[in-house]
């Protein structure tokens, strides 16, 4: 029963993976994640939690261009003010939640976000203070295909 309850604890454990940045009156969930270059180097960025962002992580195109990551379309997305834009996509390893994943970065003329794409099946908590912890615990479920669809 011992390595059962073991096992039970370890898959519920969170990990500390950001803190709560303030600024200007304002908190702000920072993560750092880590983006592999296409040379074997890894790049930290820090990026703002956005749930309200439905991808994966945008990057200012800068970076972008620095990385040297491999582009793979442009897209059409929404922002938070109901306007469109068009944006290049491109193709790289994000480590995120103490795993690599693929994902795709989208350049951007704002600072980096990761999105709800890249936390999916995760459960994300933090104190809404200065300073205040960002948890991560893994769901431990399948990667989808997406788009997800409501039925």
């Amino acid at each position: 029963m011992g390595r059962f309850i073991r096992w039970l604890a370890d898959r519920y454990q969170y990990m500390k993976i950001g803190s709560v940045v303030s600024g200007e009156g304002f908190l702000f969930p920072t993560v750092p994640i880590e983006v592999h270059q296409p040379s074997g180097e890894h790049l930290r960025v820090d990026a703002l939690l956005d749930t309200g962002f439905t991808g994966e992580v945008a990057l200012p195109m800068s970076v972008v261009e620095g990385l040297g990551l491999e582009y793979v379309r442009d897209r059409i997305i929404a922002l938070a003010d109901g306007t469109h834009r068009r944006v290049e996509a491109f193709r790289a390893s994000v480590f995120f939640g103490g795993e690599w994943r693929d994902a795709l970065i989208y350049g951007t003329g704002g600072g980096a976000t990761i999105g709800m794409r890249l936390v999916y099946g995760a459960n994300i908590s933090f104190d809404a203070v200065s300073d205040g912890d960002i948890e991560y615990r893994s769901l431990d479920l399948p990667r989808p295909r997406w788009p997800l669809h409501r039925h």
